[in-house]
């Protein structure tokens, strides 16, 4: 793991646990944009606090995603395998499905797009095959995105926790009433990140996220963070 601390000119970024899972999990909308932030970024930080979320989030979506799965072959699996199955015929399948955890249904269907185009099979294709391809990415599912996070964090930089909160942004955060933005996860990451800036300024650090309500009460409380820049990772989407 790395420990030396680069500043001058490079883009020094904290990273907020969406921004690794978003990393780490190939299927997320926010996949394509975490990867070009992070490689944009010459050195990565992360706390304690980050990684023990990204690891309690890794198990759930982990367990959502196989879910999902779970459904999507069960449906494959009555159809005859010489038949020819398209790509909208498992979307309308997908269409009857609820919610998984936090997987909306939209994120279904855009999931298992990036699945199909994975498989490169154009729009229609024989069910043996389907179901093949399909098997052989199921089973490799968690070991891929196990071996992901397993290479992001011996990447990344880890830094101390915060050795106290800052009793002024405790304030603060009261005063604006910031409870409804920042549940305790959030609030211990962003004491890591503050103090771990205030301790290191010629780094600049930016902070990213892709959590909308982090973001508000960071926008909130710039005047009183240490933060050169606080990065909205939905700005570094492809779609926007």
């Amino acid at each position: 793991m790395k420990s030396q601390i680069y500043c001058g000119d490079m883009m020094n970024s904290f990273l907020d646990s969406n921004v690794i899972i978003a990393y780490i999990f190939s299927l997320d909308s926010l996949h394509d944009a975490s990867k070009t932030l992070i490689f944009d970024s010459d050195n990565n930080y992360y706390s304690f606090n980050v990684k023990e979320e990204v690891n309690r989030v890794f198990a759930r979506k982990n367990f959502e995603f196989k879910t999902f799965f779970s459904k999507l072959m069960l449906d494959m699996m009555k159809l005859n395998d010489v038949n020819i199955l398209g790509r909208e015929s498992l979307h309308r399948s997908i269409d009857n499905y609820e919610a998984i955890g936090n997987l909306s249904n939209e994120n279904l269907h855009e999931s298992f797009e990036k699945i199909w185009n994975q498989f490169d099979f154009g729009e229609n294709q024989e069910v043996f095959l389907v179901k093949l391809k399909f098997n052989d990415f199921i089973n490799n599912f968690e070991s891929l995105h196990r071996s992901n996070r397993k290479y992001l964090f011996n990447k990344m930089i880890f830094v101390s926790s915060h050795d106290k909160k800052d009793r002024f942004l405790l304030e603060k955060i009261e005063e604006e009433n910031l409870e409804e933005f920042l549940h305790e996860e959030d609030k211990n990451i962003l004491f890591d990140a503050n103090e771990f800036c205030k301790n290191n300024l010629e780094l600049k650090l930016k902070f990213v996220t892709a959590d909308q309500d982090f973001l508000k009460a960071i926008d909130i409380l710039k005047n009183y963070l240490c933060f050169d820049e606080c990065i909205n990772l939905l700005e570094f989407s492809p779609n926007n």
